[in-house]
């Protein structure tokens, strides 16, 4: 590995935190082009400031990071850290339930699924709005049907 790759991978001092509404979990940081190893893991897209753009999960961290088709979305928006939440036999939430539950209570606004105001959206026909895109032409979903 190369000096780069070493100092990339390396992780910040300082870990933080993400919660929902019962459970805590901690992360390690990385810059956000690290691809740190692990296994059954969370991860999140973050700001500096601590905004939460995306968050996934990966069974194998560095291959999915390394293919991930929402990274260039999040640096875009301002993301410029990895956070990573690495579970274990012993982990008492599930990873696939971490993840669930912090998009649940955070609603990154690069996921879709199990996130409610990104269901909102979808419902009400500004899903490409929310998303980045604009689409002024398209009806608003639900209250398309409404007479104001």
């Amino acid at each position: 590995m190369s000096l780069y790759g070493t100092l990339i991978n390396t992780p910040f001092a300082e870990n933080r935190s993400l919660q929902d509404w019962q459970w805590k979990f901690e992360f390690q940081r990385y810059p956000i082009d690290a691809k740190p190893q692990g296994r059954d893991c969370v991860y999140a897209f973050v700001a500096p400031y601590g905004f939460v753009h995306y968050i996934g999960r990966a069974e194998d961290l560095a291959s999915r990071i390394g293919s991930h088709d929402r990274i260039d979305e999040a640096k875009r928006d301002g993301a410029t850290e990895l956070w990573v939440h690495r579970t274990n036999v012993h982990s008492k939430v599930h990873f696939h339930d971490v993840e669930q539950r912090l998009i649940r209570s955070l609603c990154p606004p690069l996921n879709s699924q199990h996130n409610s105001l990104a269901g909102l959206g979808g419902l009400l026909g500004l899903r490409d709005v929310l998303s980045g895109g604009n689409k002024p032409e398209a009806p608003f979903g639900l209250l398309n049907g409404l007479k104001l």
